[in-house]
């Protein structure tokens, strides 16, 4: 369902309110969102927690890789040029860095398997430095208040 909606008016916002479900929990009464009945606790499947882990690393390392080249292509919706020569190296780096994680965390997916081969150890160990690589490069972005 879309939250802008054709109206009169150019454009109207509208909210979507949430139900909130109100339980007792000892003697207080907390509120617990409905989203909250459908967790699956890691616990119980750990390998299945790491693959979605790995597939979301994975999906936020290309979408971040899209954002950035998006932002610089001239024709693109989201276009906001070139970036300045002071983070231009900055910029390309996070490119990278998000690439080279996507990269890896495609050869590491099938390590969560059950039963993966002996080679996984090299392949996690590549996919662990890649992910220490692009939180390198998020500090990196602090300066710039990111």
């Amino acid at each position: 369902m879309s939250l802008v909606h054709p109206v009169r008016n150019p454009i109207q916002v509208v909210v979507e309110q949430t139900r909130v479900h109100v339980q007792r929990h000892g003697s207080r009464s907390v509120t617990e969102h409905p989203l909250h009945r459908l967790y699956v606790g890691s616990r119980t499947d750990s390998k299945r927690s790491r693959r979605m882990q790995v597939f979301t690393i994975n999906l936020e390392a290309h979408r971040l890789q899209m954002v950035l080249q998006g932002a610089q292509n001239p024709e693109g919706p989201a276009s906001i040029g070139a970036p300045p020569d002071e983070i231009k190296s900055l910029v390309a780096d996070t490119i990278t860095a998000a690439r080279t994680l996507e990269s890896e965390s495609d050869k590491a997916n099938p390590c969560t398997a059950p039963g993966a081969s002996a080679d996984c150890v090299t392949i996690l160990f590549d996919f662990a430095r890649a992910m220490t690589a692009m939180q390198a490069q998020f500090a990196a972005w602090s300066p710039y208040g990111g």
